[in-house]
């Protein structure tokens, strides 16, 4: 058995069970993001045509 203290094997020590197995709440704020939002423009300005073109072509 391997010591709680020993920090390579501290990644779940001191966890609260009560917070992690908790209900979740759903957030009470929400909507859509805008399309130039900088933080999700992974796929923004993919052209459909070049990316889902007819086989054979």
């Amino acid at each position: 058995m391997v010591d709680e203290a020993d920090p390579k094997y501290q990644t779940l020590v001191g966890i609260d069970n009560e917070k992690i197995f908790s209900e979740k709440k759903a957030p009470t704020i929400g909507g859509m993001v805008d399309q130039a939002d900088p933080a999700y423009q992974t796929l923004v300005g993919m052209e459909n045509g070049k990316v889902f073109q007819e086989k054979g072509k």
